[in-house]
């Protein structure tokens, strides 16, 4: 199972599953330090942290949003 951590609360990750189902996730079970945005897979009783999907997911948002930027610029060029 795959989980995206939407944000850090105390000693928990909050996170949400493929499933798009929210649960918390204890920081010290985890094997590596972890920040808002991370992606990791539990494999049986195994944490893998995906750095690459990561990076990936990072810039395809950065690309959303300055497209969004452009069209917005546009509109107001355009008035």
């Amino acid at each position: 199972m795959k989980y995206i951590v939407d944000r850090i609360e105390e000693d928990y990750a909050i996170c949400e599953e493929e499933t798009t189902k929210i649960v918390s996730i204890k920081l010290s079970d985890l094997p590596f330090k972890i920040h808002e945005g991370s992606i990791f897979e539990k494999t049986g009783k195994n944490y893998i942290l995906h750095l690459n999907e990561e990076e990936q997911r990072r810039k395809a948002i950065r690309e959303k949003i300055n497209h969004l930027k452009n069209i917005s610029k546009t509109k107001k060029d355009k008035l």
